[in-house]
Order: C-alpha cells, then structure tokens, then sequence
C-alpha cells in the first residue's frame, strides 16, 4: 500500500506537561496573542505554551495592551466595513455636504477626504482614539460616529461648512427647509410653489455661485416643476402649471401674477378659487 498523509496511532501512552517542560525545555515557545475573533465580533487576548504546532495551555489575559487591544478591535471593523457603524441621516449628509464642496472647489480644495475608502485605511486616525477602552464591534456599533468625525474639521471649516453648504434655506413664506445634497449635482429644495410667491431670484449657495435646484411642489407636495430658474419658469411655465394647480386645487390661491402676490406656508383651502 501507498504512502498516505494522515497515519492511525495504534499505541499511545500519556507524557506529564512536567515530562515535556523537562524534555523540551529548549523547544517551548511561550508566547501572547491579541486577535479580532471574527466569530465572537470581540478582541480575543490569550497567553499560550506549545511545543511546535501543539498548543500545551492557553489562557486569557485580563489585562492585555491597550494598544494591541485597540489595533485588534480596529482590524475587525475594517473586515466588517463602515455599513456596520452608526451612521445617521444627519451625519450621512453631512459627509455629502464636505465632498460636494470638496468635488465643487476642485484640486485646490483644502477639505478633508472623507470618502468611505479613505474613512476605512485611516481607522486609527479618526476613530483610534475614541474606541479605547473597547473589545466588541457591538460596543463600537453603538456609538454616534458624529463625535470622531466631526472632530476631523477645524472650527474655521465648520463654521465655513455651514456658510456654503447650509443644511436648511428660509424660503419667502419663512418656513426653513432642509437641502438635500448628493454628488450628482446641485442641492435640491423642494417647496411648496406657494412658499415662492414674490421671489424672482433662485436661492444659492456656495457663496452665491451654485443656485440650488428647485422642486415646486403642489399643495399634497407632488412634484410640478424641477428648475434652477425661477425667475424663468414664472415667466414661461408658470400659466401652464397654473391652470393644472386650479384644476386639481380649485380652492386654494393661485394668482395671475405670482410675483405680486404673498406667499404662504398655509395648506388651508380659501373659499375662493383666486
């Protein structure tokens, strides 16, 4: 019969752990290991004795290395990826909000690069130093990431971050409403057409360079007209959207002259067709 790589033992007899220390001696290898056990989703710190591959004792160790324990817990989240921290609507947009600036100014840009890759190879730099103390992705998963990401600006960027990509514009009925940026192109403010009566210019940011894109809206907030220029459709598209709007909201306000009339944040039909 052939050679085969695996041999069956057909007489064994027991060696004491004090046979081999005092045989091997020279050939034991005591050593500490602290590893993400991807299993548990925990940092694993262990003590272990072998003789070559054969592992004589293991056992945990209470109070490992801050440092390895913190690199282990870092190479876990890295494997499970940022999709399993907590990241909020908020915080999601505000990420947006510094890459379109960023994509918007160019090679010159002095914003940070907070791209999913770039957030994932530079882990121990932004989130290190707030995960101290932890071993558990379930422990990490919990936190608001807000706090570490945040902390990656100056306070002369927030404050610029707010000024040339604000989160909300106060629209002429005075209703502060939220933008929604994406990479794609410009913000959009969707508004109620109402809300727009009286106002001829397109609202901007990034200093007054980028106006945002408009989503008119209908009383039940459908959309009726996407457009960069307002003055435009007031003066092209407004009729035509008009005699829909009266057809489909006979009771609500909808003036020949928008631009005259006062505009109103106000769902509430009128008993006149206007």
């Amino acid at each position: 019969m052939g050679a085969t790589q695996w041999a069956g033992i057909t007489l064994a007899a027991p060696v004491a752990a004090e046979d081999i220390a005092s045989l091997y001696r020279d050939q034991l290898v005591e050593e500490q290991s602290v590893v993400w056990d991807e299993r548990l989703g925990a940092v694993r710190a262990l003590r272990r004795r072998r003789l070559g591959a054969v592992v004589l004792t293991e056992e945990g160790i209470s109070n490992p290395e801050q440092q390895l324990v913190t690199t282990a817990l870092l190479q876990g989240i890295c494997q499970a990826g940022l999709k399993t921290l907590h990241f909020t609507p908020e915080l999601t947009q505000w990420l947006t909000r510094i890459a379109w600036l960023k994509q918007l100014e160019g090679s010159d840009s002095d914003w940070p690069d907070l791209s999913e890759e770039t957030l994932l190879q530079t882990l121990g730099t932004w989130l290190g130093p707030f995960v101290s103390g932890m071993t558990t992705l379930n422990a990490v998963t919990r936190m608001d990431m807000s706090t570490p990401l945040h902390a990656m600006l100056t306070y002369e960027q927030h404050a610029r971050l707010d000024r040339l990509a604000p989160t909300h514009i106060t629209v002429p009925s005075g209703s502060r409403l939220r933008l929604d940026y994406s990479l794609s192109g410009p913000p959009v403010l969707a508004v109620r057409l109402q809300e727009m009566f009286g106002c001829q210019e397109t609202p901007r940011v990034a200093g007054g360079h980028i106006p945002v894109m408009l989503h008119l809206l209908s009383p039940a907030k459908r959309p009726m007209q996407v457009t960069q220029d307002l003055g435009g459709f007031w003066k092209r598209a407004y009729q035509e959207v008009r005699k829909e709007l009266r057809g489909r909201y006979p009771k609500h306000h909808w003036p020949e002259d928008p631009l005259s009339a006062i505009p109103t944040a106000k769902v509430k039909r009128r008993n006149d067709a206007g």
